[in-house]
């Protein structure tokens, strides 16, 4: 493992080393399939339940669009990436069921 791999999966170094890790990674021509196709994105399970969403009145570093602080329920498993969608992702994910962006701009950025 490259040390700018080892860089981006420790959980001891600060997340802003960790991204520039990633994009130096990215603009060298990353290769790991977790990064770069969606076959090979990592996917955390979801579960159904209720969650707090928001901020409480008392936080006065909140913007007024996060409050109030409420409960949802969501009722069904769903995945989620482990780590962020990247250019080459969207990409091959948009290729693959033949759509156009919403936003030409989301296609702007390091990604084959």
């Amino acid at each position: 493992m490259s040390a700018l791999e080892a860089t981006l999966r420790s959980a001891t170094v600060p997340a802003v080393r960790r991204a520039r890790a990633g994009r130096i990674l990215a603009d060298l021509g990353d290769l790991r399939p977790g990064a770069t196709t969606v076959d090979g994105m990592e996917l955390c399970k979801v579960p159904a339940g209720s969650f707090r969403m928001g901020s409480e009145d008392t936080d006065e570093e909140a913007y007024s669009n996060e409050k109030p602080a409420h409960d949802l329920e969501i009722p069904y498993d769903f995945s989620l990436s482990r780590y962020p969608v990247t250019v080459g992702q969207w990409r091959q994910y948009l290729t693959d069921c033949r759509r156009e962006p919403g936003d030409p701009d989301s296609l702007r950025g390091v990604g084959r």
